[in-house]
């Protein structure tokens, strides 16, 4: 907590002139000596609670190495709440998916702006993504998928290169540079099939088709959610959360190349750094 004592507030003191930053902090008045005390959010520090850091990996490298919910300002235009994983330097989570309690088959404006709850399972939202994606003297970031299926295998896909582009090209992926133990499920195909493939595409939803499948036919509806569907590809981790450990007809949120096919994924995470 930061103090700051002697500065005079009136009746309702924190209320009144709210000293503390908006969205950062909590103003707690000390009645005793007509001043108050700033309350900072996890992962915020300075006088009034002021100085907020770009990213996970920022906070890990102040010592914050608890995994759990922070507030970063990548870019200067407001704080908001992420999810940080602090193994291996400071990860930001954008999708977290791991008990089904959170419908991912959603429209375009609720993968734009967000849904969910940082503290469980969410889609952060592309508004939020892309800020985070151009942080203003941050390196280009890196993407990490950790998958796990529903027989307790599990792996990571790290690619070194990853950006999304604006909403006026329909949030197109682009991903190179794997490494991992969950094989390449974004970049490369199972066999000569490029169509495969996802990096490249554009996102796609139910009322938003971007697919390259045929035009009758929409992948993210056929397959009960949004992705970066090519027709339709070898990855879907916003499909449909349901148990399901041989054969899920592309319909189940799935990661083919962790064990070659397309069974079903208990948990997933991705993000950023």
């Amino acid at each position: 907590m930061k103090s700051r004592r002697g500065k005079r507030i009136s009746n309702n003191k924190c209320q009144l002139q709210e000293p503390c930053s908006a969205n950062t902090s909590s103003c707690l008045p000390e009645y005793d000596t007509d001043g108050y005390r700033c309350k900072c959010k996890s992962g915020i520090g300075g006088e009034d609670c002021q100085k907020i850091c770009k990213d996970c990996s920022q906070l890990h490298a102040l010592n914050f190495t608890s995994d759990g919910v922070y507030f970063i300002d990548p870019d200067g235009l407001g704080a908001f709440p992420v999810y940080c994983n602090m193994t291996n330097g400071g990860w930001t989570l954008f999708q977290k998916r791991f008990d089904g309690s959170v419908r991912f088959n959603r429209k375009w404006q609720e993968y734009k702006t967000g849904f969910g709850n940082v503290s469980g399972e969410f889609w952060l939202g592309f508004d939020k993504i892309l800020r985070l994606l151009r942080r203003p003297g941050i390196p280009p970031p890196s993407l990490l998928v950790d998958v796990e299926n529903w027989n307790g295998d599990s792996g990571y896909s790290e690619y070194s290169t990853f950006s999304i582009a604006n909403e006026s090209d329909s949030y197109r992926l682009t991903v190179s540079g794997y490494s991992g133990t969950a094989g390449d499920s974004l970049s490369t195909a199972s066999s000569s099939n490029s169509r495969e493939i996802h990096s490249g595409m554009q996102f796609s939803t139910s009322d938003n088709d971007n697919d390259m499948a045929d035009p009758n036919w929409s992948c993210a509806i056929e397959y009960e959610g949004p992705w970066w569907h090519n027709n339709c590809g070898l990855s879907h981790l916003n499909g449909r959360y349901e148990k399901d450990t041989i054969n899920s007809e592309y319909k189940v949120m799935y990661w083919w190349s962790l064990k070659s096919n397309y069974a079903g994924i208990r948990k997933s995470e991705m993000k950023l750094k």
